[in-house]
């Protein structure tokens, strides 16, 4: 039996801070650039045990890849599993502001949007740090939350 058919209340959910979201963002952001650079790695070796010449297209693809990776790595676990690594290390999940998963539609909604904050020079997170449910501008665009697990 829940907490809710025992006493007939159901506790409210504890919302992250920007502290904890900013952690989480933090170790997200190494595991995919180390991800990334292992990878590139692979293949700047591949091209040298084959004799290629070493070119600028590698790094500068590199450029491209590290946010694209990021993006879809975000969208894959917040729509799948509804946290990324780094918030699971956090114990933090996102789910919909109606406490449902979120799914990879709302997950790439809130990722893209999450980029147009981060292209403000980070003022779309300026709400998350006074709004009573702590949502960014991304959240509040995709109707989702970031709570404690």
């Amino acid at each position: 039996m829940s907490y809710a058919t025992n006493f007939g209340v159901v506790p409210q959910p504890v919302y992250a801070g920007s502290g904890a979201r900013l952690a989480a963002a933090a170790i997200d952001g190494a595991i995919v650039f180390y991800a990334v650079k292992t990878a590139l790695g692979g293949c700047d070796a591949l091209c040298a045990l084959n004799g290629l010449p070493d070119t600028h297209a590698l790094a500068t693809f590199a450029d491209f890849a590290r946010p694209a990776a990021l993006l879809a790595y975000c969208i894959a676990f917040e729509g799948g599993v509804g946290a990324t690594i780094g918030k699971m290390m956090m114990q933090l999940r996102v789910h919909g502001a109606d406490g449902q998963p979120l799914g990879f539609g709302r997950a790439a909604g809130r990722n893209i949007a999450k980029a147009a904050s981060l292209a403000t020079l980070g003022l779309g997170f300026i709400p998350c740090m006074f709004a009573g449910r702590r949502q960014a501008l991304h959240d509040l665009m995709a109707a989702s939350v970031v709570v404690r697990a």
